[in-house]
């Protein structure tokens, strides 16, 4: 499976409708984790849990029909002081969605999520959905390295190795709360806070 698993920050300008960092930090080093797809009852009380150990905060980019059906997950994730972000509510592909589907379906995820944020699903949105989604108030949110948790082909210690060679400080790394990345992401999720903690690095939701 391909895709693009780090985006060089020269190309940000062109791609400024998205972020996929944020500039150095002036209190020390930090990565922004993001968790794309939740809330499970598999896997999010778990990542919370791993999160408060190391008295990490991130961001999680949730779907509008996983908040409907798990709102006390979505409630404990705020009430630990993440962030909720908004991944619409039926995790659409924008490159095969009309504008008018499109937002639609970002609209009945506003009934459970209210957020600044807003990342399309796979990453794939066109022009025009940008420009409307921009128009109603949201930052859209990409990222700087997306680790592959969900990546049957690669390993956890693959991923890892990905981190250690491109992270750095504001870097954006997109992770999953979902079935389909769990068991990969039950290792890398402890080796990342250990090993970057180690290293002198927060972790920050974005601002």
């Amino acid at each position: 499976m391909w895709y693009p698993k780090y985006t060089p920050r020269f190309w940000q300008r062109f791609f400024s409708t998205m972020r996929t960092h944020y500039p150095a930090s002036s209190t020390g080093p930090c990565l922004y984790l993001t968790f794309d797809d939740g809330p499970t009852t598999e896997h999010s009380r778990w990542i919370l849990d791993q999160l408060a150990s190391y008295q990490a905060k991130a961001s999680f980019f949730c779907l509008g029909k996983n908040v409907a059906a798990l709102p006390a997950l979505a409630q404990a994730t705020l009430a630990e002081g993440h962030c909720l972000a908004m991944h619409g509510y039926a995790h659409l592909n924008g490159w095969k969605s009309s504008t008018v589907d499109y937002l639609a379906d970002l609209e009945k995820a506003e009934q459970f999520i209210q957020s600044r944020y807003f990342r399309p699903a796979y990453g794939r949105i066109r022009p025009s959905q940008a420009k409307a989604i921009r128009a109603k108030g949201y930052e859209i949110i990409a990222w700087e390295i997306i680790p592959g948790d969900f990546d049957a082909q690669r390993s956890p210690q693959q991923s890892m190795q990905l981190l250690k060679k491109k992270a750095q400080d504001g870097s954006i790394i997109v992770l999953h709360d979902s079935l389909k990345a769990g068991a990969h992401l039950r290792v890398l999720l402890p080796e990342l806070l250990a090993y970057f903690s180690a290293k002198g690095y927060s972790f920050k939701a974005l601002p």
